[in-house]
């Protein structure tokens, strides 16, 4: 679709790029489903809403990391992204006037972790909703992005009776634009290389807070343990980064181990330059996701960064799933003997997949 000069709301959980924060979310993702936004609904600018921000800074423009892929970050938020970080009064004010063409809401929920946090990004939410169709706002233009799948059916009904459009990347709109998909890929055509035997799983291992449905397979917790002992023929051993939430429990496991070190979510400089340089990104879907077919926001992130994503059990390579620890073991082998072309070649089949 041909895009307009109009304007529309994105609003997020979290901020973009590299930011401090001890909150969970899909940071290096966003700009990605931006550009697949504005291909499929014509929108070439956004103002960007994080819904936890109270005062936010005046002027504020996201980080990225270093070199090149910064770069492309770089671009892209200033190519999509006009207002960044605008207040929520002010959103609320531009609904009103119907100042926006449409508004692309992530979805939001009442969790254990929110609550206690005294988090409102939920009631944002439905305010958001709420104004907007006082406002006279095309129920239509209005669209709930469910990336986790995590509505309730009550909720989700209320949406269909009101005509309201819910988008799920990945299932009813691709999670990355084919631009930015092809300028990262472009990069990494170039920049191929032999990878180091690094491993990085990304995602949260503490499932207390979670709904019923969204825990991952503790298969996880046994890679975790195995890559200790996992070497090469040629006596070269794995290592591996942990991003997640970082207890008290889970420093003393990571630290139990050798070859495993754990990286805490806030530190997303450090995560980024993980990303960057690891041969695999283990993807351990939540049961949900394997049961509904939806491709989770690692895995985009993964091939964002030129890392090849493992998946249990559903991939889009088969070669490449895993239902065992010794499945993954093997496949990781496979891919530190690829060539820097051969790798490249596999990560394109993922990302043609996507």
């Amino acid at each position: 679709m041909q895009t307009t000069e109009s304007k529309s709301l994105y609003a997020y959980f979290g901020e973009l790029g590299l930011f401090s924060g001890n909150i969970p979310g899909h940071t290096f993702y966003q700009l990605g489903l931006l550009d697949s936004i504005s291909e499929k609904y014509g929108v070439s600018r956004f103002d960007f809403l994080n819904y936890i921000d109270d005062a936010p800074p005046v002027d504020m423009v996201p980080l990225f990391g270093d070199g090149k892929l910064g770069s492309i970050f770089h671009t892209y938020s200033k190519k999509l992204i006009d207002h960044y970080r605008i207040g929520f009064n002010r959103v609320i004010s531009n609904i009103e006037d119907k100042s926006y063409s449409k508004l692309f809401l992530k979805a939001r929920f009442r969790n254990l972790s929110t609550l206690e946090k005294k988090l409102t990004d939920a009631s944002k939410f439905e305010k958001i909703i709420e104004v907007a169709i006082t406002a006279g706002y095309d129920p239509k233009d209005i669209v709930i992005l469910d990336t986790d799948l995590s509505l309730s059916e009550s909720f989700i009904a209320r949406l269909a009776e009101l005509g309201i459009t819910r988008e799920i990347p990945s299932i009813t709109i691709p999670g990355i634009g084919k631009s930015f998909l092809k300028s990262c890929m472009d990069l990494h055509q170039k920049s191929s290389a032999t990878k180091p035997a690094n491993l990085i799983y990304y995602g949260n291992l503490s499932f207390e807070n979670y709904k019923s449905g969204h825990s991952k397979n503790t298969i996880i917790n046994d890679i975790i343990n195995n890559v200790d002992h996992m070497t090469l023929f040629s006596g070269d051993s794995f290592k591996m980064t942990v991003a997640a939430k970082s207890t008290p429990e889970l420093e003393e496991w990571i630290n139990s181990t050798k070859s495993v070190k754990l990286c805490p979510r806030e530190n997303r400089k450090d995560i980024w330059t993980a990303l960057e340089n690891s041969l695999v990104s283990v993807n351990v879907s939540k049961d949900l996701y394997l049961k509904e077919g939806f491709i989770p926001a690692r895995v985009y992130e993964s091939v964002i960064f030129g890392t090849i994503p493992i998946s249990y059990k559903i991939g889009s390579q088969p070669a490449l799933t895993f239902n065992t620890v010794s499945e993954f073991e093997e496949i990781c082998k496979f891919l530190k003997d690829c060539s820097g072309a051969d790798y490249f070649k596999i990560l394109s089949q993922i990302a043609n997949s996507l």
